[in-house]
């Protein structure tokens, strides 16, 4: 029964660490979009 607690712990570790890399992308991909729109505004108010 042991193993298959670690077994199932170690699955769910992993399906976090995969939600967490896919958040990461989604949030460094939303800061990356909004700051070239912002230099793109500052560009056109210049």
């Amino acid at each position: 029964m042991q193993g298959v607690a670690s077994f199932k712990s170690r699955r769910s570790l992993l399906l976090m660490v995969r939600y967490a890399k896919t958040i990461i992308h989604l949030l460094a991909n939303s800061i990356s979009y909004i700051a070239t729109r912002a230099a793109i505004a500052l560009g056109y108010c210049k």
